[in-house]
């Protein structure tokens, strides 16, 4: 490839030998393959990593591996302690162990106090090995821990989030049996030797179940599959399950399509089971259009005993999540301790605890945050025009900054949320909230350092997080009819130099006032936006003083 920037990595070890050496206190975040990649050549060994954070990394945040090495080597006693490796996708690994040269893995080292977090999966420490053939083992922290006696004191992300969330639901439930409420009818089972279903109940569920038990006959895992429902390439869907049994274990839930091979409709996701329930709802993308898809369960042995209930498919529309906003890196780049602001934002830190106010960063250091109750902001996209500032000969007006307030829909209308942004020569402006929800109503109501404030009609809402509001268009597009009708455009009253909701007198006076020296800049004063306070500015102020030009709200 000529962009040789999509193979970079963070901090990467690959010297001839590389002996008691410290990679240590370092941020690596944002880097298109690995944070962190050791690809050790011939005996290196006694190396240590600790406390650095590897964020955001798209491929693994950090990889060992034996690529360069001349031969197999059992073991490199690295020292592995108090790193954070958090990912921010669902396919980004944590932690990756990768052997090139050996049907054996390495032992790399000692693992612990370490943090693997995923909060999109929790699946996220990889084991692969290329021969005698290519395998790829996923592990969350759990099993991890019992299978290989590493990282026990170690910890896993404490939150789970998904990449999107539904704007709309735009299906009924596609799964035929989703609750199982009187038998397991539209669900089969393969293979028939070593794999069967039968209908249960478990009081950690909703009224019937299934069970499903593998007794690792046949094929190298089960197969429990659905109905045939028809998923179209490219669109979006959300499915959830409950699961629970009388073990940990591990469940693979992903689309098996009709065609020959069986290939993805959508892709695989591994999920935990335990003896206590666990929900889980994600959306995806489906990978082919195919009009027999299944949703298909496959455990693997030693994971043999799982029941399920509440299934559910629906295909809905998404508006992706910004996952650097959910957990969010501050980084201090200086010499100096540095004081970040967190703009009234009650995060939590990695462990759970409150941060609040301020965040205090030594040198040359950094620190991830969570902002579980964060949402994507609601957009409005809003033309209006300001009478002063527009000119009926070129059809544009003057940009200018102007306030956008989300009010209840009921007395006494408080204000919920504001945003300022610019209009530009055509009116257009774009506004983010982030306190505000779809599907319900609000007035908006606009407000200018020289103009009348001026509400919506109606209540209007958000839909998909999404709202277009035009108040040029016609009187009655804001409330009252309170709009004055300038060439073709219907425009924002100007001239409420003091802001107290009506022109009069003493926005005539203080417009005189500036008038007699030519008051010059960003002033009140100035009616029509051309930075001087003149006749022009005094013409504005005058003719709507004496039509007694007010604010009209409900």
């Amino acid at each position: 490839s000529s962009n040789l920037s999509i193979y970079a990595n963070g901090i990467y070890v690959n010297e001839a030998i590389m002996n008691n050496s410290t990679i240590q206190g370092n941020t690596v975040y944002d880097n298109r393959t690995t944070g962190i990649l050791v690809d050790i050549k011939n005996s290196s060994v006694n190396n240590k990593i600790i406390n650095n954070i590897c964020y955001n990394n798209f491929g693994d945040q950090i990889l060992f591996s034996d690529y360069s090495s001349a031969s197999y080597i059992p073991n490199y006693n690295i020292t592995v302690k108090n790193n954070i490796f958090y990912s921010l996708q669902s396919t980004q690994v944590c932690m990756e162990q990768l052997n090139y040269n050996s049907s054996s893995f390495s032992v790399w080292g000692v693992f612990d106090s370490n943090y693997y977090c995923n909060p999109y999966n929790e699946y996220d420490i990889k084991k692969t090995k290329l021969h005698p053939s290519y395998t790829a083992d996923v592990y969350n922290l759990s099993t991890w821990k019992t299978n290989f006696n590493e990282d026990l004191n170690s910890h896993a992300s404490l939150y789970l989030f998904d990449q999107y969330t539904v704007a709309d639901t735009l299906s009924p439930d596609m799964i035929m049996n989703s609750r199982f409420i009187t038998n397991i009818s539209n669900w089969s089972s393969s293979p028939s030797a070593g794999s069967k279903i039968t209908y249960a109940t478990r009081p950690e569920l909703d009224s019937g179940c299934m069970r499903i038990r593998w007794n690792g006959m046949g094929y190298s895992q089960s197969f429990t599959t659905s109905n045939a429902f028809s998923v179209t390439k490219g669109l979006s869907y959300l499915i959830s399950i409950s699961l629970v049994s009388d073990y940990n274990g591990t469940v693979n839930l992903w689309g098996r399509s009709s065609f020959s091979g069986n290939p993805s409709a959508f892709a695989s996701r591994y999920l935990n089971y335990s003896t206590q329930r666990k929900n889980y709802s994600y959306t995806f993308y489906a990978d082919t259009t195919d009009v027999g898809a299944k949703v298909s369960l496959g455990l693997i042995l030693p994971d043999s005993l799982l029941y399920v209930d509440n299934i559910f498919l629906y295909r809905v529309s998404l508006v992706k999540l910004d996952s650097t906003q959910l957990s969010k890196l501050f980084i201090n780049e200086n010499s100096t301790v540095q004081s970040f602001s967190l703009g009234g934002i009650n995060y939590k830190d990695i462990n759970g605890n409150p941060v609040t106010g301020n965040l205090t960063l030594q040198p040359y250091s950094s620190q991830i945050l969570i902002n579980d109750s964060y949402s994507p902001p609601k957009t409005l996209q809003l033309k209006s025009y300001l009478e002063g500032f527009y000119s009926v000969s070129s059809n544009t007006m003057i940009s200018d900054t102007v306030h956008v307030y989300i009010r209840s829909a009921a007395n006494p209308y408080a204000i919920l949320d504001s945003a300022k942004s610019l209009l530009d020569n055509n009116g257009n402006g774009t506004f983010n909230f982030t306190k505000v929800s779809n599907s319900i109503n609000y007035y908006l109501t606009v407000k200018h350092r020289n103009s009348i404030e001026t509400w919506s009609n109606a209540p209007v809402s958000f839909s998909s997080n999404q709202l277009t509001y035009d108040f040029s268009l016609s009187a009655n597009s804001a409330y009252g009819n309170n709009l004055k009708l300038k060439g073709s455009k219907y425009c924002i009253f100007s001239g409420d130099v003091n802001q107290d909701g009506i022109v009069d007198i003493t926005d005539l006076l203080r417009s005189y006032n500036s008038a007699l020296v030519f008051t010059n800049g960003y002033v009140p004063e100035d009616a029509n936006g051309d930075n001087i306070v003149d006749i022009s500015d005094l013409t504005v102020v005058y003719n709507n003083s004496f039509n007694f030009v007010s604010i009209i709200r409900p």
